[in-house]
């Protein structure tokens, strides 16, 4: 297993043919690897576990791993150049894909420390460059968040000129990582895509109502979308998960979360999502997607109903005020105050304005 990985993550020069795979097992075989030879055993660990965290997304156990690989790749260039003659490794994960990881979660303290070690062995001369590239993605991922949050709803292909930098590809590489990391949101419109920050006010375009308890997550928009494409109200209503009442009102008879909304775990790409029922159906029999930023508005104020013509999009105050003025505990001098302070009463339920204290009930 040692040796594959080491072909994976190595890629060393004479690895790759059967003479030559049989040339380096007799080097091994005549210069053994002594028990003081572990920096490379452990560099092709941490390596391993370091690509298995990418790729499930966790880059802040990806960030630890890469900051423990650092302390191996002396050792690891030394024990090399004892075995084989010379350094002649093609790929070192831990200065590559890993530098890019620090760029993300923005660790500026193990990025100096790969600099200094690069710069101090000179095999790794090859991968200066690389270090420079890491800087320059630790600016850009800084950029491309800061820009999106002051231009909620941007498009992509708009990111370039917002940031001041012309490699489309490599923005839209960062995009992705950024996405991954749950730091923005891309939303789906047409063949493009919309930006929305995950610490904007007007986003991400999430039903707001699901339960926080949950171990599943909550779905972004484009997920949703996917999964509404596997929904079939009909086939809901003939299991009688779905009971139509006297009412009017669609009930969902599934599981309900704590606000009292319909919710069914779907799975997407291997993760688990809590979806609003009312959301898939609405989407179902409406054919489009779902508005960025808003939330659903019951009209029939029955938060277990998933009737399409009783739902309706919008946004968190219009929602609030729904109910308010239905319960007759909306106080009409509400209206009065500035769009910001009515936004920041529904975030936080109560704000002052000219001396007076406003509560939202």
């Amino acid at each position: 297993m040692l040796q594959l990985l080491k072909r994976l993550f190595g890629n060393l020069n004479g690895t790759t043919g059967t003479s030559d795979a049989s040339q380096c097992d007799f080097m091994r075989a005549s210069c053994p690897i002594e028990p003081s030879y572990s920096a490379t055993d452990l560099y092709f660990s941490k390596s391993s576990c370091l690509q298995n965290a990418v790729v499930r997304g966790d880059f802040e156990r990806a960030g630890i791993l890469v900051r423990e690989s650092l302390q191996y790749i002396e050792g690891f260039v030394i024990e090399t150049c004892h075995s084989h003659g010379s350094f002649d490794v093609r790929k070192i994960p831990p200065l590559e894909q890993g530098g890019r990881i620090l760029a993300l979660v923005g660790d500026e303290e193990a990025l100096f420390q790969l600099e200094a070690l690069v710069e101090a062995i000179p095999e790794l001369e090859p991968w200066r460059t690389k270090i420079q590239e890491h800087w320059e993605d630790f600016r850009l991922f800084n950029q491309i968040e800061k820009s999106v949050l002051e231009h909620p709803y941007c498009l992509q292909t708009e990111v370039k000129s917002l940031v001041g930098y012309d490699d489309g590809h490599r923005i839209a590489t960062l995009i992705s990582y950024l996405e991954k990391a749950h730091r923005i949101q891309r939303i789906t419109e047409g063949k493009r895509y919309r930006l929305v920050s995950f610490d904007s006010a007007q986003g991400p375009p999430w039903a707001p109502h699901l339960s926080q308890k949950s171990d599943t997550k909550v779905p972004t928009n484009a997920e949703l979308i996917v999964s509404a494409e596997r929904w079939n109200t009909d086939n809901e209503i003939a299991k009688g998960r779905i009971s139509i009442e006297g009412s009017g009102c669609w009930l969902w008879k599934g599981t309900l979360n704590s606000g009292g909304y319909g919710r069914i775990t779907r799975t997407i790409e291997s993760r688990k999502y809590n979806a609003p029922v009312h959301q898939l159906t609405w989407l179902e029999h409406n054919g489009g997607v779902w508005p960025p930023g808003a939330i659903a508005r019951h009209l029939c104020r029955n938060r277990a109903c998933c009737r399409p013509d009783h739902i309706t999009p919008g946004t968190p105050l219009e929602n609030v005020q729904d109910a308010q003025f239905r319960d007759g505990t909306m106080d009409v001098s509400i209206h009065r105050l500035p769009p910001h302070l009515r936004e920041r009463l529904i975030r936080e339920g109560s704000v002052e304005w000219n001396g007076q204290i406003y509560d939202l009930l």
